[in-house]
């Protein structure tokens, strides 16, 4: 029997800068867009998207 290789996932996440937004719809409404802040950042924003409280990890589909 063939042993199967297996490869483990993972992923990396890149820090990118906003720099141009090339999409117009057409209607004259005015979207504004920030940056998070670090405060969007802090471990009670984000610790209800925890799967665990000890690794701090996310689910992601």
């Amino acid at each position: 029997m063939k042993k199967k290789e297996y490869i483990k996932p993972q992923m990396n996440v890149f820090k990118a800068d906003m720099q141009a937004i090339l999409a117009d719809s057409g209607i004259e409404t005015t979207i504004r867009l920030e940056r998070a802040s670090d405060a969007d950042y802090k471990d009670e924003q984000v610790k209800t998207l925890w799967d665990r409280e000890e690794t701090k990890t996310i689910w992601a589909d």
